[in-house]
């Protein structure tokens, strides 16, 4: 991915949730530095800027390579320095706290020197990380491969193993030849998705969340 990586895109906390997230970003915190509480934590280290206090200053000065900013009405912005950065998993344990509370589908695209890209995104309430490049492009393909996938596997209504052609006493003629022409329709309709030749199950799980 080369040497330094650019970040572009933002997460975005509406201003309801925003204390909230902010309490579990300092909880984060706590943890991580080996406390089970913020009280415990705070009480223990006293830390500067009171996170009590000034909880908002606080993780602003706690991110290493990310910003969080307010919104005149209150809602919270994550989102990477304008310059480029090294290890963008230094605050990843502040952005895994946040998601639950920031809107779904925001997304922080990382690209590294050699043009390699990936990203977080915000998916039913946690960090997802897309982390290939065969991601980028496909996204708008994925409902549709994943329903003509449903069909091949479920054709009528019923598993494609279930079928007469399925059962044991043909499965080294009839059967079998039909097992590898499915797998075979299957690999072709992946590969003319978009989705690459030797597409995973990490692969099948991220499409069928589009």
């Amino acid at each position: 991915m080369g040497y330094d990586i650019y970040a572009s895109g933002m997460w975005m906390v509406p201003a309801e949730k925003a204390a909230q997230a902010i309490q579990a970003m300092l909880l984060a915190v706590a943890e991580k530095d080996g406390y089970s509480s913020v009280e415990d934590w705070i009480s223990t280290e006293e830390p500067v800027p009171n996170p009590l206090e000034e909880p908002h200053d606080y993780i602003s000065d706690r991110l290493v390579n990310s910003v969080v900013g307010e919104t005149d009405s209150g809602e919270l912005t994550l989102e990477f320095n304008d310059d480029s950065f090294r290890h963008q998993g230094d605050d990843e344990e502040l952005w895994e706290a946040a998601a639950p509370f920031c809107a779904e589908g925001g997304s922080v695209e990382f690209t590294g020197e050699d043009n390699h890209r990936w990203a977080w995104t915000v998916l039913r309430g946690k960090l997802a990380v897309l982390d290939s490049e065969t991601f980028f492009g496909n996204d708008t393909n994925a409902p549709a491969t994943i329903g003509k996938l449903v069909e091949m596997l479920y054709p009528d209504g019923k598993p494609a193993s279930t079928l007469p052609e399925y059962d044991a006493g043909h499965i080294m003629d009839k059967g079998h030849s039909r097992c590898l022409s499915l797998l075979e329709s299957i690999e072709t309709l992946l590969r003319e998705g978009g989705f690459g030749p030797q597409a995973g199950m990490n692969e099948l799980e991220r499409m069928a969340d589009v």
